[in-house]
């Protein structure tokens, strides 16, 4: 069980209910396209991950996503698919860079969270607290080249020259370090699900690490609040 468990996931209902209809919205509009062109077949499957994400978030984390968190994924989601059927990508010279930035994002987030419920459960031994960002960063940009090698082979994807693969890891880095930066207030209730729940009852190490020098004053995870 994790402290997650026992708070309340925040967001009113009116929060919740617009963050619904904004992934329906988004998957609706995909889905349109998809079955009224030929041209736009490999974008589908984006629509069902607008509509799934937060099921498949919470079975593979084990958090629930609030209604900001649920918007911010399905517009990141929705912006690539966009620029592919309307051929922004050859029309407004910025979009790829926004694409690589707020996916980045995609990869940063779950990162984040992951590594920064590990360092706090007292699972590992004493680092520098550099190590959590320092992941982040790594994982965003070693999957970023990935993605640049799958851009490679597969036919209806486009590598326009070297220096746009350049600026794409050049964006894929300000999205894993815009994450870092905003992480502790915007993902920081999310780490708190992820965490043991022993870690807030100073039992055993979880508490020792979760005292470590000046986390407490940067991360709301150690604030459970009164929800």
């Amino acid at each position: 069980m994790s402290v997650g468990h026992s708070r309340a996931v925040r967001g009113s209902p009116l929060g919740r209910a617009v963050a619904g209809v904004v992934r329906l919205v988004l998957a609706a509009i995909l889905l349109g396209f998809a079955l009224t062109s030929d041209a736009v077949h490999d974008y589908p499957h984006y629509a069902v991950l607008i509509l799934v994400h937060p099921l498949i978030v919470r079975q593979a984390l084990g958090v629930s996503l609030e209604p900001f968190h649920i918007v911010w994924v399905s517009v990141a989601l929705f912006v690539h698919p966009l620029g592919g059927i309307l051929g922004l990508y050859d029309t407004i010279w910025w979009w790829d860079h926004l694409t690589h930035l707020m996916s980045a994002t995609l990869v940063a987030g779950p990162t984040y969270i992951l590594a920064r419920a590990y360092y706090l459960s007292g699972q590992t031994p004493i680092v520098p607290g550099w190590t959590v960002p320092a992941a982040v960063v790594t994982t965003t940009l070693a999957l970023g080249l990935v993605w640049e090698g799958i851009e490679l082979v597969h036919p209806w994807l486009i590598v326009y020259s070297d220096e746009d693969t350049a600026m794409d890891a050049v964006f894929n880095a300000v999205g894993a370090l815009a994450t870092v930066a905003t992480a502790p207030r915007v993902l920081g209730g999310l780490v708190c699900q992820a965490l043991p729940a022993d870690t807030f009852t100073g039992t055993g190490t979880s508490a020792e690490v979760a005292d470590r020098g000046d986390d407490h004053d940067r991360h709301p995870e150690f604030d459970p609040g009164d929800d």
